[in-house]
């Protein structure tokens, strides 16, 4: 019965502990390509490109990041447009075969 009791009484002094401990808001890909749309409407290139890649390292098939992270790129102080144009063709490709698999199949005229 000690032994119940004495485990009891740590787990709820975990529990109020843990209670006590911050919790980390990380933002969503919703947040984050917000993020990076204002910091390129406020041409702040690092910070767009900061936050199009946290997108892509979540969600390396989203197209809209890839873009977006090339346009970044392409219109900082010292453009590298080797990496833009990697990152629109990944967009591209990206878009591609989302249209392909989405699209009906071609008919024809009659």
């Amino acid at each position: 019965m000690k032994k119940t009791l004495c485990l009891f009484a740590l787990l709820c002094a975990g529990l109020a502990q843990a209670a006590d401990v911050p919790v980390m808001n990380v933002p969503t890909v919703n947040q984050r390509m917000k993020a990076a749309r204002e910091a390129i409407a406020n041409a702040d290139w690092r910070n767009a490109q900061y936050e199009t890649k946290k997108v892509i390292s979540e969600e390396p098939g989203n197209a809209d990041a890839h873009n977006l992270l090339a346009y970044a790129y392409r219109k900082q102080e010292r453009p590298d447009l080797a990496r833009a144009f990697e990152h629109y063709k990944i967009a591209l490709r990206l878009t591609r075969s989302t249209r392909a698999r989405t699209s009906t199949s071609a008919r024809p005229i009659s």
